[in-house]
């Protein structure tokens, strides 16, 4: 409605119905009002993808309310609430830690830096909140261990809110098109002026016309050389730019931003963690001889499938062993069943928990029959994550790693009944293609199917 080539057609339509053409006057504010309501459309949409994406990927907080672990919104949470950090959490507010288990995080977000911060209880030690060593800030990931921490501040209250609200203070810049049409509809209108005073001041002069009949004739000349078609095509080429990059995955929230981005020579990024969804999902599961499809995407919903048939009801005890250990070893809250995923943990945990749903295993009801004792967080150096659980007044140990850790520490193996000794021969065997590793080549993916090996190398070769 303000552009400057539409403030030029507001003055056109404000001429003609001077000069007695109002057929001329209303069709040019017809133009002015489609265009106007064609671009908050357009960039309505673009604003509702968005939208959409923060509903999709909800910010989520564990509590300590009453002495019990809570699911809560971050937006409920407030100075004194008691939050729980796991590892691949995302803390949700300004904290002190009050107890902590080799807590290590990114705070990459805040500084740039992606070496991990250790955090601990005690004494904080320094002026500034971001070097404090007792206090977690929002928008930071745990890498490592777990803690407990009491809020003391909250959303624009926040270090990150802070950032926020910089970012927010930027002045606005027009693009490099809005300027050049800026330009242009500034030299039509001096143009457009200059002619039509010609034209008025020739009639008067030449005495041929009435000073009203040349009056007339000034504004029928000044406002015809106005161009009244050229804003809403300028917006239909941007909106078709627009389509043309939806089309391809992008999302273009104000239709000047086409043409900024077709300027652009350089892109610079960060790394793929600020521009991901951050999400995985199981595709194929190996439990000993058995290879499994794993159904429905990145959704809750799907099933386990072993040769086309459904094996929900009739999982072998391999794989009902894994799937245990994929829920109890794990440090991930389930997603709510009605929702996509919306899970709360790091995205590996994540996708076990949904592995572990589609198969029909009740992640709440496997941890209540199985409590959980004492946990080991993954680490680096050992390249493994630790459980130790309690059933039938028996302790067990459930373990998740890299490949080539895991089976150097196993002496046995479930297969579809009892457990059996694991040989030298049988740890270095594949199970699915007949091709047999080393421990040592495990690690670097070798056992797994060769469907798995391919999706390793592509993502290589990618990298």
């Amino acid at each position: 409605m303000t552009h400057t080539l539409a403030l030029l057609l507001w003055a056109a339509a404000a001429l003609a119905f001077l000069a007695g053409l109002p057929q001329l006057g209303w069709a040019i504010l017809a133009i002015v009002m489609l265009n106007a309501a064609f671009s908050f459309w357009q960039e309505d949409r673009a604003g509702e993808v968005v939208r959409a994406l923060r509903r999709r990927m909800p910010l989520a907080a564990r509590v300590l309310r009453d002495g019990v672990e809570h699911r809560a919104a971050a937006s409920e949470l407030v100075p004194g609430d008691v939050i729980v950090l796991r590892h691949g959490d995302r803390v949700p507010a300004d904290a002190r830690v009050l107890v902590d288990s080799g807590l290590r995080l990114d705070y990459s977000i805040l500084t740039g830096e992606s070496e991990p911060v250790p955090r601990s209880a005690g004494s904080g030690g320094a002026t500034e909140l971001a070097d404090s060593a007792n206090c977690v800030l929002a928008g930071t990931t745990v890498m490592e261990g777990s803690a407990e921490a009491v809020v003391f501040a909250t959303g624009v209250g926040t270090v990150f809110g802070g950032v926020a609200a910089l970012t927010q203070g930027l002045r606005l810049e027009s693009s490099p098109l809005q300027k050049e049409l800026g330009a242009t509809a500034r030299t039509i209108a001096v143009v457009a002026v200059v002619v039509g005073l010609i034209c008025i001041g020739g009639g008067a002069i030449s005495e041929r016309l009435s000073q009203r009949d040349s009056l007339i004739f000034g504004l029928g000349i000044l406002v015809a050389l106005i161009p009244e078609g050229l804003l809403p095509t300028v917006s239909l080429s941007l909106a078709m730019g627009v389509q043309r990059m939806a089309g391809r995955h992008a999302i273009v929230k104000r239709l000047s931003s086409v043409e900024t981005l077709g300027c652009t020579s350089v892109i610079c990024t960060d790394k793929t963690g600020t521009i991901t969804t951050s999400e995985m999902t199981v595709h194929e599961v190996w439990a000993g001889p058995h290879v499994v499809t794993v159904t429905g995407g990145d959704s809750l919903r799907g099933s386990l499938k072993e040769g086309g048939e459904s094996i929900n009801d009739a999982k072998p005890a391999s794989l009902e062993m894994l799937l245990r250990c994929a829920v109890l070893c794990n440090d991930g809250i389930p997603p709510h069943p009605h929702r996509r995923r919306a899970g709360l943990g790091d995205p590996l945990d994540e996708a076990l928990l949904v592995l572990a749903i589609k198969a029909g295993v009740d992640p709440d009801d496997e941890r209540h029959v199985w409590p959980r004792l004492r946990e080991f967080p993954f680490d680096p150096v050992r390249r493994r994550m630790s459980a130790i659980h309690a059933n039938d007044g028996r302790q067990w140990i459930f373990v998740k790693g890299g490949p080539g850790e895991v089976l150097a520490r196993c002496s046995h193996e479930v297969a579809d009944h009892a457990p059996s000794t694991l040989g030298e021969s049988r740890r270095g065997d594949t199970g699915a293609d007949g091709r047999r590793v080393s421990a040592r080549d495990a690690a670097a993916g070798a056992g797994v199917p060769a469907t798995c090996r391919r999706r390793v190398a592509e993502n290589r070769r990618r990298s």
